[in-house]
């Protein structure tokens, strides 16, 4: 089957073939089947432009709003005078990145995500962080790697959730897709509670 879905001429997105049999979920162990790829692949290429007939190809997706929530932190990366706490603070702002990319290809609203605050220590870490009403998020990239962590603290309205744990070992992308989720499932809560 060599179907593509293009854009123009010169941004073709791989043929249909080229998701069959690619992981679809670790947990489980799936792998995609012909069906399921013409189905997940036609919900994932939406018509976007009409005039043109064009296809969204997801690599030339608007970064406008996933700039807007990473731009003071990406900012403040440029400005570190350690090298490796910049490229570890890097490292985790591709993971988010990453991710709120994922979540805008599922047509996961992200309006409602303020921007990741950034800050440096004394003792020259450095802290990324969400502050929402109801609860925190936030990673604390340390001198020594090995010691970064991160952190989602609630109050009252969601538990009083307390979780946090050490960046080192762990898939950062599984755990900012998690910490992610965490805040689209209380934004919809709250709006669907009004």
């Amino acid at each position: 089957m060599t179907n593509y879905i293009q854009e123009t001429d010169s941004k073709v997105v791989p043929a249909l073939s080229f998701f069959i049999n690619q992981p679809v979920n670790e947990t489980f162990g799936g792998y995609m089947t012909e069906a399921l790829a013409a189905t997940s692949i036609s919900r994932l290429f939406q018509p976007v432009n009409e005039t043109f007939g064009g296809y969204m190809y997801v690599k030339y997706s608007s970064l406008s709003r996933r700039a807007d929530i990473l731009r003071s932190a990406m900012e403040l990366t440029q400005e570190l005078a350690d090298q490796g706490m910049a490229k570890e603070s890097r490292k985790l702002l591709s993971a988010i990145d990453t991710t709120l990319y994922i979540l805008r290809q599922f047509r996961i609203e992200l309006s409602y995500i303020p921007q990741l605050r950034a800050s440096t220590a004394d003792d020259g870490s450095v802290l990324f962080e969400w502050i929402f009403n109801d609860y925190r998020i936030g990673f604390n990239i340390e001198t020594n790697p090995v010691e970064s962590s991160w952190y989602l603290i609630t109050n009252s309205t969601w538990g009083e959730i307390s979780a946090s744990g050490l960046m080192q070992g762990i898939d950062l992308n599984k755990l900012i897709l998690w910490l992610l989720n965490f805040i689209t499932l209380t934004f919809l809560k709250d709006e669907f509670s009004r």
